[in-house]
């Protein structure tokens, strides 16, 4: 993995998904093979580690601060 992503905030106020949203800023890497790749490495680690759902392709939905920090600190 070459770079990294920058990552996006979302706020879903009556959510069915509550919590805490980030979204993949696609435009922060090149090359958009990379990115697939490095999407589905962050999936597998998500899962891994149970640190985020995965909603869909660039966006993952944590249940508490400390998920998304742990998130940030490993993938920004």
């Amino acid at each position: 993995m070459s770079q990294k992503l920058s990552w996006l905030r979302i706020e879903q106020k009556g959510n069915r998904f509550r919590g805490y949203w980030l979204q993949a800023d696609l435009d922060s890497v090149s090359d958009i093979l990379d990115s697939d790749n490095t999407l589905e490495e962050i999936g597998q680690w998500s899962r891994e580690n149970n640190c985020g759902l995965r909603l869909s392709y660039n966006m993952w939905c944590f249940k508490t601060e400390a998920d998304i920090t742990a998130f940030l600190l490993r993938w920004a």
